[in-house]
């Protein structure tokens, strides 16, 4: 070995031995997707929503990055999922086809549906029955599994009525064209809040006719099991301290 070998050999070593490293470093990011129009108040886009705050403290914490793609319809983001070309989505394992492939987070924020209707028209809903000769907003394309046996009974007479979106659903109940509607709780309070007009016109029955954990679902990989266990660790505390609650509550 001539002198300049032996000046370059330790450099060499250095190089290869520090490039996993930096590697590793450059790949510390996460690519999460989200539907074009978000799913407010959990996604509103890029930057905000309640599952999107949480993430980006959560990983901003743990020296992660956040890369935001938008994909639709939900199906082709599934299979993007699937493929490994997407890291996290939000979902929930009672919605997630074969959950067993994927490694989910703890619950992040319950996604309850309730009915809600107009103040001057109050529903009681204590027993199915209640509901009888009712005609409740729906929207269209959605699936209700505690209402599905309901809505064929010829013997309730519960009539479904689609609509294509929440307003149209809020003011349906308005012009006194619904007696009720199902709606996810945190997005009517979201709703109501963007809209003055809606501010005040309604209120919402105690009894939930659906809830499931909503959580962020990773790709299956060593890597993000490790991550999914601080994950949780720092949503946990983030839980005993108020802060989730306090999140939630921008939005609502």
């Amino acid at each position: 070995m001539n002198k300049k070998q032996f000046i370059l050999l330790p450099f060499l070593i250095f190089v290869v031995f520090s490039l996993p490293f930096r590697l590793e470093g450059a790949e510390k990011q996460i690519v999460f997707s989200i539907p074009p129009d978000g799913y407010p108040p959990y996604l509103i886009d890029s930057n905000r929503g309640i599952l999107m705050d949480v993430l980006k403290n959560i990983a901003g914490k743990k020296g992660y990055s956040v890369i935001v793609v938008t994909l639709y319809p939900e199906k082709r983001e599934q299979k993007m999922h699937q493929n490994r070309r997407v890291d996290a989505r939000a979902n929930s394992k009672e919605w997630t086809e074969n959950p067993d492939e994927f490694i989910f987070t703890d619950p992040i924020v319950e996604h309850e549906d309730v009915l809600i209707y107009l103040k001057g028209q109050p529903i009681k809903f204590g027993k199915i029955d209640d509901l009888s000769g009712k005609t409740i907003g729906t929207m269209l394309g959605y699936t209700y599994p505690f209402f599905e046996p309901y809505f064929s009974d010829p013997n309730l007479l519960i009539g479904r009525h689609d609509v294509t979106s929440r307003e149209s659903m809020l003011e349906m109940l308005m012009l006194k064209r619904l007696d009720c509607a199902i709606i996810n709780k945190l997005v009517a309070l979201w709703t109501i809040k963007q809209n003055k007009m809606y501010q005040g016109m309604f209120d919402f029955t105690g009894t939930s006719v659906g809830s499931v954990g909503y959580r962020l679902v990773f790709i299956k990989a060593d890597k993000w099991r490790f991550f999914v266990d601080d994950f949780n660790d720092e949503l946990a505390i983030m839980k005993q301290k108020g802060e989730l609650d306090k999140i939630i509550g921008n939005y609502r």
